[in-house]
């Protein structure tokens, strides 16, 4: 049997029952304020074009700074 009406692919329909992550801070925040380096705000923008090759600042969740801040406590007590 063949199908006569196209199958169609809406937007999703799930729920989830987990809260969104709390916005952080941006990269070039990050960078000032913990120690990231420089280089990350040129390779870590999002929406750059081939007219705009700067994009804009990558926000990162809450999360990800905590992450970052960890990692750099790491660094530091290794050197």
């Amino acid at each position: 049997m063949t199908r006569r009406r196209p199958v169609r692919f809406g937007p999703s329909r799930s729920c989830s029952s987990t809260a969104p992550y709390p916005s952080g801070e941006t990269i070039d925040e990050l960078v000032g304020a913990v120690g990231l380096h420089s280089e990350c705000v040129r390779i870590l923008p999002i929406d750059k074009t081939d007219s705009d090759l700067t994009g804009k600042g990558l926000v990162l969740t809450e999360r990800h700074r905590q992450a970052i801040l960890k990692s750099e406590e790491g660094h530091a007590s290794t050197s």
